[in-house]
């Protein structure tokens, strides 16, 4: 492996328990230097945001895999210190690990709030089960001393699965969006991108909709990923037209999640489905995505053509830019049902050329969990595995 590994223990200085491990790799060539981290206390699934002020937002899983708990913890030092972790959801064990795509999903909007989306793995209090798992969303008190108790905002949908994705504005708006079915019992193709949407911070949301009337169907047990910048919401979706198509789909919405225009970024036909996860990522109003395709990483800019494919038995992208404009793809290797694996990551310059070799990690990714990543001020890279 290119590159020189300096190990650095530490504890954070507020509270959290368990050492991180760390490792600062230079890259020889003159690449950035990208440091990996163990997300705190052992957790997995980490969802990582930096805001505008340069704060960092964790989000992490503990507990079982089947009924487990979502934790959240933020920097204000690029990650060299942590706060004390507060408790996402009230419910003990209604969050999900296994499969890798099921867990919470993390957005950052007005004020540095933090807004969680998860699926349940049971129904909460005073409510009965309904077809496939339920939709729980969580948002920080207005005093920031912890997180609402969850709501169950499905609506109308049924058959939950592969995940949801939560984006949101600094001026207040808040965007749930996740893949199901209207009829009970539908098949792949027939299920639907719905879209809830909030202009009060997530206090009240709209009755869902459809987001694109493109009948594409949506891989039943895919996830999916939102993001909101520059003033549109992007949604980044797998298809299952004919229930065996598996083309990743761009919507892009320019009126706050009302109506959206798609994109095919390429195709994928395969009769199961690969249980995938998606990356986006805005650098100053210039969009770049990530998927998994056939086993290898493929990623593109706003206008650019898809990158030839990276990596070995990879899956669970990452993508995000530094103000150099250098960009990092992160993946894991080897991952299967019950199985950990390797986390992996390249480096591109701001024309998409690759700097220095690909680097990674032996069994460096704990089972059911997969790898995030932000930057730091300096311009170095930080890969949460």
């Amino acid at each position: 492996m290119d590159g020189i590994f300096v190990a650095i223990y530490g504890l954070n200085i507020r509270g959290l328990v368990t050492a991180i491990l760390s490792f600062v790799v230079v890259i020889a060539s003159g690449a950035p230097p990208v440091n990996l981290l163990r997300v705190p206390n052992g957790g997995i699934q980490p969802q990582v945001v930096k805001d505008s002020a340069g704060t960092v937002h964790l989000l992490y899983y503990l507990g079982d895999p089947a009924n487990g708990d979502l934790y959240y913890v933020r920097s204000k030092d690029d990650g060299n210190s942590w706060s004390a972790p507060l408790h996402v959801n009230s419910v003990a064990g209604d969050a999900i690990a296994v499969g890798n795509i099921r867990g919470g999903q993390l957005a950052i909007g007005k004020n540095q709030r933090p807004y969680v989306v998860w699926l349940g793995s049971k129904p909460l209090p005073g409510q009965q089960a309904q077809a496939g798992m339920s939709l729980l969303f969580s948002r920080l008190k207005d005093d920031g001393s912890g997180f609402e108790a969850e709501r169950n905002l499905q609506g109308h949908t049924l058959d939950m699965d592969g995940g949801a994705s939560v984006a949101a504005s600094e001026t207040g708006d808040v965007f749930l969006v996740w893949h199901a079915s209207a009829v009970k019992g539908g098949e792949e193709r027939d299920r639907k991108v719905w879209v809830s949407h909030s202009a009060d911070e997530g206090k009240t949301f709209e009755t869902e909709h459809e987001a694109w009337p493109k009948s594409t169907g949506a891989c039943g047990c895919c996830s999916l990923k939102a993001l909101y910048g520059s003033g549109k919401l992007r949604v980044f979706y797998r298809s299952a037209e004919n229930n065996q198509n598996r083309d990743p789909y761009l919507l892009t919405s320019a009126d706050k999640g009302a109506t959206f225009s798609g994109e095919k970024l390429s195709d994928w036909v395969a009769n199961t489905c690969p249980m995938s996860t998606f990356a986006l990522d805005d650098f100053h109003g210039k969009l770049f995505a990530a998927w998994e395709r056939k086993g290898v990483i493929q990623w593109t800019t706003t206008g650019g053509a898809p990158s030839r494919g990276v990596g070995v038995n990879a899956k669970y992208p990452a993508i995000v830019t530094n103000g150099d404009g250098e960009t990092l793809v992160v993946w894991t290797e080897n991952m299967g049902w019950q199985k950990g694996g390797s986390v992996v990551w390249q480096v591109y310059d701001r024309n998409g050329k690759k700097v220095g070799s690909q680097n990674g990690e032996k069994d460096g990714v704990p089972v059911w969990s997969l790898a995030a990543a932000f930057t730091r001020a300096d311009g170095s890279f930080v890969i949460f595995y």
